[in-house]
């Protein structure tokens, strides 16, 4: 699925409608693809007006099998009571991507035990070298109000090559009106994140030539004149900021990818060209790369005897830090965050 599949496919499971309400499910800017109706549970899948290459390929037991170009994506929901069958599901070519409501529990998607559809689940994944595609710091998909608990019944599986997994990314989205269900949003492909900064000027230290800036400093220092305080400090500073302004780099950039290198930078260009699975796949490995670089780095250069500021700073970035009460209450809770990435 490419940049322009983005969105463009949205998938129901329990619609709980019958036949004859099929036309009432209408969305603006989707067709309805497919649909399966029962009264007390369905799927119905929908694919964006303007893509033309989308087709309902076949419908199971519990799932309907769309293909967007070479792209196979396979809508699931499984009812609670019912089992899987020995097939479990239909086994789909590369690239395939399966998502919907599982009702299968097993620890590897958040549950404290395996149930028997769990346990099936899990075998036929790895059978078919299928990869979960899950966040465990994100929401669970479900929020049980009888227990006041999060699940994760909803599912996404995509297919592999020689172990590597077709790139997807999942989003948790929040709550949704009238439904436990909380929607998740799907990217398939090559996806790259991409900061928004600020418009505001900095110093890169970085790139700084600080012998440069040594010897700048050294010259002009020595011309400041034998004036009063208030004079000579003003002309300090100026010899300061000049010595600054020549030796290092001001400036920001308004869109920018964390550590996309020259090597990376290039290869993101020729995939962008040319739109090579395999040049994207060299990209992933060389961000990967350079971004444990930079993490050992960072890692490296934290200490909490010298300096402890830095620590917490990354510590909250990373969303495990939580700030204290304001006051002792006995009936108080804890303040919960919710990480931001």
């Amino acid at each position: 699925m490419d940049q322009r599949s983005r969105r463009a496919l949205r998938q129901y499971p329990e619609t709980h409608g019958g036949t004859e309400e099929a036309g009432r499910y209408t969305i603006d800017g989707f067709d309805l693809l497919c649909y399966t109706p029962h009264t007390k549970h369905g799927r119905a899948t929908y694919v964006r007006t303007n893509i033309a290459e989308a087709n309902h390929l076949t419908t199971t037991n519990f799932s309907e099998i769309i293909s967007i170009g070479s792209f196979h994506i396979v809508n699931v929901y499984k009812p609670p009571s019912a089992k899987w069958d020995q097939q479990v599901l239909p086994t789909l070519p590369h690239p395939a991507i399966y998502v919907g409501d599982f009702n299968s529990h097993h620890p590897d998607w958040g549950y404290p035990a395996a149930d028997n559809d769990g346990e099936a689940l899990s075998d036929w994944a790895s059978r078919n070298d299928l990869a979960l595609i899950q966040d465990p710091k994100q929401r669970g998909t479900f929020h049980s109000a009888r227990w006041n608990k999060d699940y994760c019944p909803d599912l996404c599986w995509v297919s592999s090559v020689n172990g590597t997994p077709y790139p997807t990314q999942i989003l948790i989205l929040d709550d949704f009106p009238h439904s436990q269900h909380r929607p998740s949003l799907i990217h398939i492909g090559l996806h790259l994140p991409i900061i928004n900064s600020p418009r505001k000027m900095r110093w890169n230290f970085r790139k700084a030539n600080w012998m440069k800036y040594s010897e700048t400093l050294d010259r002009s220092i020595v011309t400041i004149p034998l004036i009063t305080v208030d004079e000579a400090y003003n002309r300090f500073c100026s010899v300061i900021y000049k010595a600054a302004h020549t030796a290092i780099p001001r400036g920001y950039r308004p869109l920018y990818v964390p550590c996309l290198d020259g090597e990376s930078a290039a290869l993101l260009q020729a995939y962008e060209t040319s739109g090579d699975p395999e040049i994207a796949d060299h990209l992933i490995e060389s961000l990967t790369t350079a971004r444990r670089k930079k993490w050992e780095e960072t890692v490296a250069e934290l200490n909490f005897t010298h300096s402890s500021r830095k620590c917490w700073s990354l510590i909250r970035r990373l969303g495990a830090a939580q700030k204290p009460l304001l006051k002792a209450d006995p009936l108080s809770h804890p303040i919960k965050f919710r990480p931001t990435y």
